[in-house]
């Protein structure tokens, strides 16, 4: 717990150092089950896994206190000129796979098919070595 408690802190400072007017928009990248998910502010639609598409109607907020987007993709080049911080949680690929094997995620094939596309988002946009700050998120 501790460990996770001073990641989170180690990025909430570096935001509130790049922040403007006490708002900082946060990139958190990296491999899906590599523990990027955080409790701070946005609004967002549940991605519904049984259809392939986002859940309609149904939109969850967070109070406004800077806001993190996290997900695989979010430090893609062409938005990176849009945050105040670049965030890669690094996580061996094991302990990635087995955290999303154990949230049940997807139909059959979509390990595959998605762990393929986030490898080759990796290897040619290379957040990693973009990123203002790495986290392990081991």
């Amino acid at each position: 717990m501790t460990m996770i408690a001073t990641r989170a802190q180690q990025v909430a400072a570096m935001a509130d150092a790049r922040a403007r007017d006490a708002f900082a928009l946060v990139a958190l990248d990296g491999m899906g089950g590599s523990g990027k998910s955080s409790g701070r502010g946005a609004a967002y639609r549940r991605y519904d896994w049984e259809t392939g598409t986002l859940a309609p109607d149904e939109i969850h907020t967070v109070p406004r206190s800077g806001i993190a987007v996290e997900g695989v993709y979010t430090a893609r080049p062409e938005l990176a000129d849009h945050y105040d911080l670049l965030v890669f949680v690094d996580t061996p690929r094991e302990e990635a796979m087995r955290r999303l094997r154990a949230r049940g995620h997807g139909p059959i094939g979509w390990e595959s098919r998605w762990r393929l596309a986030e490898e080759q988002y990796v290897a040619t946009t290379r957040p990693r070595e973009r990123a203002h700050l790495v986290v392990a998120g081991d």
